[in-house]
């Protein structure tokens, strides 16, 4: 019951890169330890527990698994801390 209350209260409250990933795992450890069968109840928990931003992202195709779900958020983090990364080196190349 601790793990579903956790489960519930999780949210990821920085678009910051790296963070995205770090709620992923985080969700889906506690996930793994209530051990939740309804697909669409995790999804639904794991959407809402998103930045609005990213939600955004989901809004016209959202993906049907949880897998998916869970996958497409680690790209757009893994893209964003490549950005960062990208625009740390090369200063001047940065939008502004």
């Amino acid at each position: 019951m601790e793990a579903y209350n956790k489960l519930l209260a999780l949210w990821l409250t920085s678009d910051a890169p790296g963070a995205a990933t770090h709620h992923v795992e985080r969700f889906r450890d506690l996930e793994g330890q209530v051990n939740l069968d309804d697909n669409e109840l995790v999804i639904d928990l794991f959407r809402g527990s998103l930045t609005r931003s990213l939600q955004e992202k989901f809004e016209q195709n959202p993906p049907m698994k949880r897998w998916e779900w869970y996958r497409e958020v680690e790209e757009i983090d893994w893209q964003r801390m490549l950005l960062q990364q990208s625009s740390a080196q090369h200063p001047s190349a940065a939008p502004s």
